[in-house]
């Protein structure tokens, strides 16, 4: 075989020879083209258009994924299909059966997407009628409002914990006033004021997923849900859990005040995905408070030191100062979820210089040695609102002076090249708000300031100038003035009018009035005596 392919391949190159010789000489034998196929003069010519077959582009294109029509197509998806959801049996309480398909359903639920939960959300339904639609019902996304009255912390066995990442879940009691039946939800998470108490009664709401109905009595039995977090809306301030007004009006614009506890563990950090949500719900928040509403709600003067030094104390409050706008940025937010839910498809970021009159703000970093950043005069300071005011552009330089009334939401790291100039690791820290939009007090020029310096300046010197000038030349008129006076008017100081004309006769002498011998001539002989000269 191996000396039969040898010869073959060696006849093949004698073939092959062969031909390329008779090309050359033109003697192409008539048998070597075959006889149904046409002459080459007969072939027609590739269209430049085309393409050849190895030169086209392979279909690359991604299938369509299957449209997801609810909650249960998704949970397909990730591998929990109707066989994982029949465990969960009506008529009983969750039991130690059931901890596994709840421990699943607890972890994909961050999956689903805010967006997806509210397009999906059905009102709920209570007493008989749940009871009528029960299958229907199932698995489905409902939005439930309540009060809070009481929370219980369940840990997960080791290893369970392990595989969902993981190790404890939230069992929280509310009171429905449209429901009969009690209702407990199961959740990832829970406000921190309601781990510090043991029973309170606090508004809250969630959306989640209907799992069943338990064992009850008196024709009472448990409604089951599961979802990610409650959120919870307070409606009373109570120092005593740090609620205060500002989070009651927060509360009653639709934000959970339990997004705080996330916020208040990424102070003296950039903005991060556990800021996402609170952000948004602040930022819209802040926009429904404008006008009469946020005027009645009492302010505080800004502390710089305590947004500093302590923001998590400061983190939520309502504060007013004034300061120097100094650009004006438009973010566009590209998060589908974000223009679907809110209707947010930009904010604008207005950069601010606060006065700090004789103080200064000197950032030290205790673990370093060496200088360190120094601002004095000004310290940078941050804004985000929806609308901009009339009288401030979005500019990247603006000089214009703005009355702020926001919430403190973080103090935010950022770079700067000055900061930066003092180490590469260091970081810029500015307090960051959000609010309505700010109120223009003065408008001022977007020139650069040392041109304005300069002007005042020259104008202050060409004045000096005229005022010297006028001074001295009147100067010199009132001293010539009082020489000719003293020339003309001033007297001997030794000697007095008497003194002037010591021969005074007492009668008048009019002896040189009376004529000559001359005044009585002929006037003839006065004209010859006058010829004769």
């Amino acid at each position: 075989m191996r000396w039969l392919g040898q010869v073959e391949l060696v006849n093949r190159r004698f073939s092959g020879t062969l031909i390329v010789a008779c090309l050359a000489l033109g003697l192409v034998p008539g048998s070597l083209v075959p006889a149904d196929q046409p002459a080459p003069s007969d072939v027609p010519p590739i269209q430049l258009g085309e393409r050849l077959p190895w030169e086209r582009t392979p279909d690359l294109s991604v299938p369509t994924a299957p449209r997801l029509n609810g909650p249960r197509d998704l949970l397909a998806l990730f591998d929990i299909d109707d066989s994982h959801l029949q465990q969960l049996l009506d008529g009983r309480p969750l039991v130690t059966d059931e901890e596994e398909i709840l421990g699943k359903l607890l972890f994909r639920l961050p999956q689903f997407g805010r967006e997806r939960l509210e397009a999906w959300q059905r009102e709920p339904v209570w007493g008989e009628e749940l009871q009528a639609a029960l299958d229907d019902y199932r698995f489905q996304i409902v939005a439930v409002q309540g009060r809070a009255r009481q929370v219980q912390r369940v840990t997960l066995p080791p290893e369970m914990a392990l595989r969902l990442q993981f190790d404890h879940y939230f069992v929280v009691d509310l009171e429905v006033e449209q429901a009969a039946e009690p209702v407990q939800v199961v959740c990832r998470d829970v406000p921190q004021a309601w781990q510090e108490h043991d029973t309170w009664d606090d508004p809250a709401a969630f959306l989640g997923l209907f799992l069943k109905t338990g064992e009850g009595t008196a024709g009472r039995a448990t409604v089951y849900f599961a979802a990610e977090r409650v959120a919870w809306l307070p409606d009373r301030v109570d120092p005593q859990r740090g609620i205060t007004a500002e989070q009651v009006l927060l509360g009653e614009l639709g934000m959970d005040a339990g997004l705080w506890d996330q916020v208040r563990k990424t102070n003296a950090r950039r903005l991060l995905a556990a800021d996402h949500e609170a952000f948004y719900q602040l930022l819209v928040a802040a926009d429904r408070a404008r006008g009469d509403r946020l005027a009645d709600q009492s302010s505080q003067p800004l502390d710089l030191a305590a947004v500093l030094n302590q923001p998590r104390s400061q983190q939520g409050r309502l504060i007013r100062f004034d300061a120097t706008a100094r650009r004006v940025q438009k973010i566009l937010v590209e998060d589908e979820s974000v223009q679907q839910r809110f209707g947010i498809r930009h904010y604008y970021q207005i950069d601010l210089l606060l006065p700090l009159g004789d103080q200064e703000v000197r950032l030290a970093d205790h673990r370093e040695q060496g200088e360190t950043p120094v601002f004095r005069n000004t310290y940078p300071v941050h804004l985000c609102v929806l609308e901009l005011p009339p009288g401030l552009p979005a500019l990247p330089e603006v000089n214009q002076n703005v009355r702020v009334t926001g919430f403190y939401f973080k103090l935010w790291a950022y770079r700067t090249d000055y900061v930066q100039s003092f180490g590469p690791d260091r970081q810029q820290l500015g307090p960051l708000f959000v609010g309505p939009p700010p109120q223009v007090l003065v408008r001022l020029s977007t020139s650069h300031p040392v041109w304005g310096w300069l002007g005042g300046t020259a104008f202050l010197a060409v004045l000096g100038m005229i005022v010297l000038t006028s001074w001295f030349y009147r100067r010199s008129d009132q001293q010539a003035e009082a020489r000719i006076r003293r020339k003309y008017h001033n007297l001997d100081p030794h000697r007095s009018l008497d003194e002037l004309i010591p021969d005074v006769p007492a009668t008048p002498d009019f002896s040189h009035l009376e004529p000559t011998a001359s005044d009585h001539a002929p006037l003839d002989e006065a004209d010859d005596s006058q010829a004769d000269g």
